[in-house]
């Protein structure tokens, strides 16, 4: 990164021929730096989206299913009240998962059968990204 910024500040440099100051080029530096920040961050969060698109796409199971809200909604319910009504479906999960699920309403859910029908695996949480994340740790974790 450190010669991406140097020979930016060449550039620049040569580029205004003079007329730059140093606080342009600093300027010009920090606004680099914050952007080639922005950008690994981005790369990061697009590198995680794809090991979960391939960790289902190449899950070896029976068969798995997505759900977002299918019973409480249906129900006319919050989702705060359906975990209280249902405590048991949630006692596997994370407590500050479950409590993420009541604050924003939202209950996602990922279930997989493993290898029959008979017998399955659930894992709900307040976004998909945090339903995959506890599935792939969970199976990690039993390999």
């Amino acid at each position: 990164m450190s010669e991406d910024i140097a020979r930016f500040e060449f550039i620049l440099r040569r580029h205004c021929e003079g007329n730059a100051t140093v606080d342009h080029v600093d300027e010009a530096r920090d606004a680099l730096e914050a952007t080639i920040a922005t950008l690994r961050a981005d790369v990061e969060e697009m590198r995680r989206d794809a090991a979960r698109y391939r960790w289902l796409r190449d899950l070896k199971c029976n068969s798995f299913s997505v759900g977002k809200d299918e019973d409480h909604a249906s129900n006319y319910m919050t989702a705060s009240d359906w975990i209280d009504e249902n405590p048991d479906w949630y006692r596997d999960d994370d407590p500050a998962e479950v409590q993420r699920m009541r604050d924003t309403n939202t209950i996602w859910r990922l279930q997989v059968y493993p290898h029959t029908p008979v017998g399955f695996n659930v894992w709900n949480a307040a976004t998909l990204d945090a339903a995959i994340d506890a599935a792939m740790e969970a199976t990690k974790e039993k390999a």
